[in-house]
């Protein structure tokens, strides 16, 4: 690109590295290397058949004389046919047959059954895998759903966009359209609903008060949410009410984002902010035993490895909390109860196939105020942990009635 247009050098390295990645150099030095074993971290990540990355790394094992480990802490981030794309990359030609059993049935419930009764037996034959709860310690996650009332402006833009995605499903239907037709048209209105909602919800005072209340209590806190606009907006807000906030999203640069850890993790921020995916890998910020989330993330996975940057080795509390903002809309259609109850098939169906016992729901706390926070407070905390807290605060008022005295001396 001809100098002095004004692009700059982070750009420029941000161009450069994508067009390696299109150019697929990095692929081919691979290959010309001839390596026995190729170990593929973050696995996951190739559940996509059609995408560059997936087809890379399909190109590195296909040679059945190499060596092949796949590694990912989530094998299932979503639904059982992520574990076929798996299964296919270690096993070429699996996917044919297991298409050929997914061909019992006429309904597509029948034929997902069959997928993961399938999925769930080749797993038993090539994954190895271990809980953390076989290899750490770890306090006992508690889990609350907390209930509050959206407000502002912001509640009107989403009653606008819900009546859109009424109408778009009648008119839909009345053509005949397929479930997937259907997911399709409303795709792009569902995600515009759920960024005003996630606004509403911070509209309200009750979810900066909570997070507040958190910090006072505990010196600090993960937040996670899953739009920018919404991180931006509870950013502002707590800043002004004097809290030390540091952030992390999908625009910023892997160097802030180092930054950002090292400073919760000092004690130099009393909450973390982060988007749910952007800020939900690779970080290790243990110094909070409790997690925030104001907006839902359509995902399982997704949400258990935000909420886990706090629940990994290191992490002392005697339990670690983690708190769910649902909206509370008796009265309106109420996106948030949606994307909950699809958590909770989704997780159920991967517990299945994965033999296991992970949660994601929480003991429901109902409220349209304010006040709600001081119950979430009240439950939040053990019996242990107040015990502790009531020592610690002796302990400091001790010190404080000494202090004049020393001075005197």
């Amino acid at each position: 690109i001809p100098a002095g247009r004004g692009i700059s050098s982070q750009t420029m390295a941000l161009l450069h590295r994508m067009g390696r990645r299109l150019s697929s150099e990095m692929l081919h030095a691979l290959m010309a290397w001839e390596p026995d074993v190729v170990f593929a971290d973050e696995a996951h990540r190739i559940k996509n058949r059609d995408a560059g990355r997936t087809r890379a790394v399909r190109t590195l094992i296909e040679d059945r004389s190499r060596g092949a480990v796949l590694l990912t802490g989530t094998p299932l981030r979503n639904h059982g046919g992520e574990g076929a794309s798996l299964i296919e990359a270690i096993l070429p030609g699996a996917r044919d047959r297991l298409a050929g059993a997914l061909a019992q049935g006429h309904r597509r419930s029948d034929r997902n059954a069959v997928q993961d009764a399938a999925v769930a037996e080749i797993f038993k034959t090539i994954m190895v895998r271990r809980l953390k709860a076989d290899v750490l310690d770890l306090p006992d996650k508690i889990r609350q759903w907390v209930e509050i009332a959206p407000q502002g402006e912001a509640l009107c833009h989403y009653d606008e966009v819900m009546e859109q995605i009424l109408q778009t499903v009648g008119r839909e239907i009345a053509g005949g359209a397929t479930s997937g037709g259907i997911a399709k048209a409303i795709m792009g209105l569902l995600s515009s609903a759920r960024k005003w909602l996630g606004l509403a919800k911070v509209a309200n005072p009750a979810t900066a008060d909570l997070i507040d209340d958190v910090v006072e209590v505990k010196g600090a806190c993960l937040v996670f949410a899953h739009h920018r606009g919404v991180i931006a907006e509870l950013e502002k807000q707590l800043r002004r009410r004097g809290r030390s906030v540091v952030t992390v999203h999908g625009e910023t640069p892997d160097r802030e984002r180092a930054g950002a850890e090292q400073m919760f993790q000092k004690g130099k921020a009393e909450i973390f902010l982060g988007s749910i995916n952007a800020a939900g890998e690779a970080l290790t910020l243990h110094r909070a035993d409790t997690c925030v989330f104001v907006e839902l993330d359509w995902v399982p996975a997704a949400m258990h490895q935000a909420e886990d940057r706090g629940h990994r080795a290191g992490q002392t509390a005697k339990g670690y909390h983690i708190i769910s903002l649902l909206a509370h809309m008796p009265d309106r259609q109420n996106l948030d109860e949606y994307v909950a109850k699809v958590l909770i098939e989704k997780l159920a169906n991967i517990n299945t196939i994965l033999d296991e016992k992970a949660g994601i729901a929480g003991r429901r706390i109902e409220g349209t105020d304010a006040s709600v926070r001081n119950r979430v407070i009240a439950a939040l905390m053990s019996e242990a942990q107040r015990t502790d807290v009531a020592k610690n605060t002796q302990v400091a008022a001790t010190r404080k009635r000494a202090l004049p005295r020393s001075r005197k001396q």
